[in-house]
């Protein structure tokens, strides 16, 4: 926890935010059935409310509020009751983010890049896991998994800053700045969307690609290198 906030304000929001990949959003122009169960489905508190795209956003609000929207009139009509959307430049220091966040009281944020789309959002709990780790839902897999002495089985969307302090390594330190995730890290080096089962070994680890999904590393077994033992007799 003291190396988090010791290190939270030379962050980038990039490396805090949940890209807009895996953003759960919710489209007025889906059918009530689709809109009922990923609220059900999806344990998030607030949800960017779109009509068609994700850049279509006419506002923010809470789950439970949209459910019972659901059950008394059977669609959504909360419109004129929507929040209005907190945006960030992906450019933002992480210090002047958390006043934002402060001034939010609990909403989410977008964070947007130069062109005005939408890159990510981000909430409290996010700067929060940047400081003491990662507190995965209940049924959410984390996103690092000690497996046996050694080895580590970690997603790719893993936050690099993270990654480092679990593996106590100063691996990534060079590049920290331009890669939020694992994935990035490692195409960088594979230089492209490498095949599953690839093998990149680096500085006493070796990483093996376990999943691919949508043009994206998914999942990765990191091995640290067994040390040799020098016996004198």
């Amino acid at each position: 926890m003291v190396t988090g906030v010791l290190t939270l304000a030379e962050r980038s929001v990039r490396s805090l935010m949940t890209p807009r990949t895996d953003i759960s959003w919710v489209d007025l122009e889906d059918d009530v059935g689709t809109i009922r169960a990923m609220l059900i489905e999806t344990p998030h508190s607030f949800f960017p409310v779109c009509k068609g795209s994700l850049d279509e956003i006419v506002g923010i609000a809470r789950a439970k509020d949209l459910l019972n929207d659901l059950a008394v009139n059977g669609r959504i009509t909360l419109r004129d009751a929507l929040r209005k959307p907190i945006y960030v430049p992906d450019s933002i220091a992480v210090l002047p983010l958390i006043e934002t966040l402060r001034r939010s009281r609990g909403q989410l944020v977008l964070v947007v890049d130069e062109y005005g789309t939408i890159a990510g959002l981000i909430t409290p709990i996010d700067v929060f896991e940047a400081i003491a780790g990662e507190f995965p839902d209940e049924d959410e897999t984390p996103a690092i998994e000690a497996l046996d002495d050694g080895q580590w089985r970690v997603a790719g969307h893993a936050d690099l800053h993270e990654l480092s302090r679990v593996l106590e390594t100063g691996l990534f330190d060079a590049e920290i700045d331009d890669f939020a995730t694992l994935a990035g890290f490692l195409m960088s080096k594979f230089d492209g969307l490498p095949e599953v089962g690839a093998i990149l070994e680096l500085e006493g680890f070796s990483f093996q690609v376990l999943a691919v999904e949508e043009q994206r590393i998914a999942l990765v077994q990191i091995s640290r290198a067994l040390q040799q033992e020098l016996y004198i007799g």
